[in-house]
Parts: C-alpha cells; sequence; structure tokens
C-alpha cells in the first residue's frame, strides 16, 4: 500500500519515496531537498568535483530513476547536486558507470550542454549579485 498522507510525497512499502513535482507541495519539498543536497556536498558537483552555484545547481539522483523504473527514490540520502549539462549527459546512466569517465572527461560533460534560457537567467542573476557584495 503507498502511504499518501504527507503532501506532496508518496511512500513505498519498501520506504522509497516519490515526490509528486506537479503539487505545489511537492515542488516546495524537492526544491528544500535540493538546497539540503547543495548544503551537504558544500557547493560541489557530484560529477566533476568542481562548484557549482546554488541556483545552477540541478538535483542528481544517485541511483538514476530510469533505472528500471521502479527504482525512482527521492530520499534525501539518495541525492546529490550537478552541473545541469553533466545531468542531461549522466541521463539514466548508473552512477557507477558515469564515474568509469575520467575526471577530465566529466568535467567536459558538465560544461557541455547549454542549459535552458530560465536557468541561464537565474545563474546570472545569482552571481552578479553575488559579486557585488563586499
Amino acid at each position: 500500500m503507498i502511504d499518501k498522507s504527507t503532501p506532496g510525497v508518496w511512500v513505498y512499502p519498501d520506504g522509497r519515496e516519490v515526490i509528486q513535482t506537479k503539487t505545489l507541495a511537492g515542488r516546495t519539498l524537492m526544491e528544500q531537498r535540493r538546497f539540503k543536497a547543495w548544503d551537504e556536498s558544500r557547493g560541489v558537483c557530484c560529477l566533476c568535483d568542481k562548484a557549482v552555484h546554488i541556483w545552477c545547481a540541478t538535483l542528481e539522483h544517485k541511483t538514476a530513476k530510469g533505472s528500471g523504473g521502479s527504482k525512482h527514490d527521492d530520499r534525501q540520502s539518495n541525492l546529490g547536486i550537478s552541473h545541469f549539462a553533466g545531468n542531461v549527459r549522466r541521463g539514466s546512466m548508473s552512477l557507477e558507470n558515469y564515474m568509469q569517465f575520467s575526471l577530465e572527461e566529466r568535467i567536459a560533460f558538465c560544461q557541455g550542454t547549454v542549459p535552458p534560457k530560465w536557468m541561464i537567467a537565474k545563474c546570472r542573476g545569482a552571481v552578479a549579485t553575488a559579486e557585488r557584495k563586499p
């Protein structure tokens, strides 16, 4: 039986949590988990070990969501942060397989794909604000 008592999240019998991002409660919870993952990693991308700005960071599932579908798990312990491009490049590849690429390749992947326009605007604004602070 799926526990749907917490707004925005479904908890499966095996303990997996699937956040319902189509709801406001789900989107809010996912954003909170992104901030927490960024704090826990001290702003370092789990794919390339380079700094990633909080507004440019995307959530990275350590066990990919596409790995069998039935393994989708949004628990905090399964989440990290990454650069948008690295996240796109990894896709549903297992983290173990992805980490077989050399560090240089992973850094190139994280710098490759152009993020969506809304993310570019958000990052530019956040970085500009940070640079103005004394």
